[in-house]
């Protein structure tokens, strides 16, 4: 919880004193003893003394107010570090304006500011205008580093990084002008940004890189904030806001915990969330003149992401079809994207595409105002596998969308204005849940596709790596792995379960002793970019709580696979080096012109997959199977929690009380599955799944 550290204090000082009937002096020489009767106060800072700054906050005690009384300060280029809970304020503003999204009215400046490094909780910003220093030289740095320390020493080591966070970081009517990224929230931070605005950032406003192995972050809002980057160098990925828990291999989705963007405003930049959950976007207006970046950015199996009575103000004047303003982007590579909600949100003016994305399920858009708006592709594209041309997959794994609804979005069957159809999916070739009005038939290229069936068959196999001939095993300590001749194998450690996860990747468990093959993190871009050195080695872990994910590609021989980690678009892939041993090595590289291409491996980076036996559990005991129904009664929505690995999709019926089928469907192991039923009348009802399961529920 954010405190007040004065007030805090006081508050507690006369409640221990009610409680225990202590008297006066008994309470003085209690805090005596403890160290803090230094009262908090304020500490006017002149703009003679910044160069002092340094000075004063170490001599400062938590609670500390340092008032900056003057206009203009000039820092100097030097790091700020701040370890004890302060509060940094600026004059009182002249005629603020509570309406305007963004900062407004600022008397104080801190100008050549290097980085306020804030190393502690409860750390706050009031009534100031931080600004960069200028450089001709472009420089790698942030105005508010709020990582921690732990988070810093082993960025690039997340096996060793303890997901510690900062609590209580308030920034109210700030403005933040320059640096690469404005505020880097490491592992991400409990906080409050209210009016404050992101201004001329080289990258990225505000920042999370989840680097632990954490499953949660901190809750965060931003409440009236404006975002406008440095135009002057606009890449397609310079986000206002970047949820991103995406640069590691750890496979748990990372919880939002509810964070909210409100009331703010984005001018040709956006939000993107990246393995993130439950993250609301509500009541902002996104404002593009540019056409370069996503507004919405929604990618690496994020879930429950609300987008709702947003404005999306499109303002980029071009003539080519496959340019202009690019509202929504969705995962458009193998890692796809659910429980997605766009409501009531309005689009004005001529777009390239509303939503583009690759086999979504459980997406929900409605009640979305088309009226003011164009189209010149279409409108909502959800075929778009991005490396369909240099990374093709098989026809058995093409993604299907179902629980789509696309539901009384006025102006959406006028809005193209090419020969193109509105709208494009894959689905089902039975059921699905498909639901759209408002859109003409011959406007709808639906494609009928079976539910993606695995490359290899579930079982247990040895992987053999096709140059050197020797398997793959788990080492002596069971904890990672080598490659052995098979007349150096003495046991069952050379023999792996593999199990679909289905729509596309695969789940690789050792037979011998139970482990899961995981790795803490594949290769980023940036690595790739810098030739970093190609060390990453996976590692065999015991845990129960999640399954790590690889993915498997075919070189066209029978079951001869490239084995890649689920994460990162197929960037790390596995190789049993002639020196090195089995570690992962770049998957992908640059061209000249700064795209990625995928490499064409030698034969240390292909194995072979032999055949062993049937798949079985190594457990003793049955797995649980988890069918659990939501809110019952219910009335528009049933959601269905189902988990079973050993059939991880199941056919699922509804019956009314008399036995008669009134909805068909599919459904997915680990993972949370709605079902409209808004047409249901009221009354009882019974769902059963193809393999046994039911249970009965309310319509009320």
């Amino acid at each position: 919880m954010m405190k007040n550290f004065k007030n805090t204090n006081l508050s507690i000082s006369f409640g221990f004193l009610r409680k225990n009937q202590l008297s006066l002096l008994t309470l003085l020489c209690l805090f005596n003893l403890l160290g803090v009767v230094s009262q908090a106060k304020t500490i006017e800072v002149t703009s003679e003394q910044a160069a002092e700054l340094q000075e004063i906050i170490d001599n400062a005690v938590s609670g500390d107010v340092l008032y900056f009384t003057d206009s203009i300060y000039d820092l100097g280029d030097e790091e700020v570090i701040i370890q004890k809970s302060l509060i940094f304020k600026g004059l009182d503003p002249e005629k603020f304006d509570p309406n305007y999204q963004g900062s407004n009215g600022l008397g104080t400046t801190l100008m050549n500011a290097r980085t306020f490094r804030v190393e502690t909780d409860n750390v706050e910003f009031h009534n100031l205008k931080i600004v960069e220093t200028v450089s001709e030289e472009p420089r790698f740095f942030l105005l508010i580093d709020a990582r921690t320390v732990n988070y810093k020493d082993n960025f690039r080591t997340p096996e060793t990084n303890d997901g510690s966070t900062l609590e209580g970081l308030v920034l109210r009517n700030v403005e933040i002008n320059g640096g690469f990224y404005s505020c880097f929230a490491g592992n991400g931070v409990e906080g409050l940004f209210e009016h404050v605005s992101f201004l001329n950032f080289g990258r990225i406003g505000y920042i999370t890189d989840r680097r632990g192995r954490i499953a949660t972050m901190p809750k965060v809002v931003f409440d009236y904030c404006r975002f406008e980057p440095d135009v002057s160098n606009l890449g397609f990925d310079d986000r206002g806001i970047s949820f991103d828990a995406g640069n590691t291999e750890f496979p748990v989705v990372w919880g939002g915990n509810n964070s909210i963007v409100k009331n703010s405003f984005f001018l040709n930049t956006g939000i993107a969330m990246s393995r993130c959950h439950s993250i609301d976007i509500a009541d902002n207006t996104f404002q593009d003149e540019r056409g370069f970046v996503d507004l919405i950015h929604i990618e690496e199996w994020s879930y429950n992401i609300k987008v709702k009575d947003n404005t999306f103000d499109c303002r980029f004047d071009t003539d080519d079809p496959n340019l202009g303003t690019r509202i929504m982007q969705f995962d458009r590579e193998l890692a796809t994207v659910n429980h997605i909600y766009i409501t009531d949100n309005k689009i004005i003016g001529d777009f390239n595409f509303f939503i583009s994305a690759y086999g979504p399920n459980n997406v929900y858009i409605t009640g979305n105002d088309f009226t003011a708006s164009k189209g010149t592709n279409f409108v909502i594209d959800f075929d778009f596998y991005e490396s369909r041309t240099q990374e093709p997959i098989e026809e058995q794994s093409e993604f299907v969308s179902f629980n789509v609804d696309i539901l009384d979005n006025p102006g959406i069957e006028n809005v193209n204005s090419e020969e193109k159809p509105d709208i494009r999916m894959h689905v089902p070739m039975k059921g699905g849940d498909i639901r759209i009005n408002n859109v003409p038939e011959d406007q709808q290229e639906l494609q009928k596709f079976d539910f993606p069936t695995a490359l290899l068959a579930e079982g247990v196999y040895e992987i053999v790596n096709l140059r050197s001939g020797k398997k793959l095993v788990s080492n002596a300590s069971n904890e990672g792995l080598t490659a052995k001749f098979d007349s150096e194998i003495t046991d069952k450690s050379s023999q792996w379960q593999i199990s679909f996860d289905p729509p596309y990747h695969y789940n690789i468990r050792s037979a011998h002793n139970g482990r899961k093959l995981e790795a803490h993190k594949g290769y980023t871009e940036a690595e790739i970019f810098e030739k970093t050195v190609q060390d990453e080695r996976p590692f065999l872990t015991a845990t129960e709580d999640y399954n790590p994910r690889w993915a498997l590609s075919g070189t066209g021989e029978e079951n001869q696979f490239e084995i890649f980690t689920g994460g990162n678009e197929k960037q790390s892939a596995l190789v049993d080096d002639v020196n090195d041993g089995v570690k992962l090595i770049f998957g992908k590289k640059f061209n000249p012109n700064f795209t990625r291409s995928p490499i064409k491996f030698d034969d240390d980076a292909k194995w072979d997959f032999v055949y062993q036996a049937k798949l079985r559990k190594i457990q003793e005991e049955p797995e649980e199977v988890v069918f659990v129904l939501g809110a019952n009664p219910v009335k528009d929505i049933l959601n269905i929690r189902y988990e079973n690995t050993s059939e991880s999709v199941v056919d699922i019926i509804f019956y009314d009380m008399g036995g008669r089928v009134v909805k068909e469907g599919k459904l997915f192991s680990h993972a949370k599955t709605a079902y409209d039923i808004s047409d249901f009348r009221k009354g009882i009802y019974l769902v059963k799944t193809s393999n046994g399961h039911s249970e009965k529920f309310v319509v009320d």
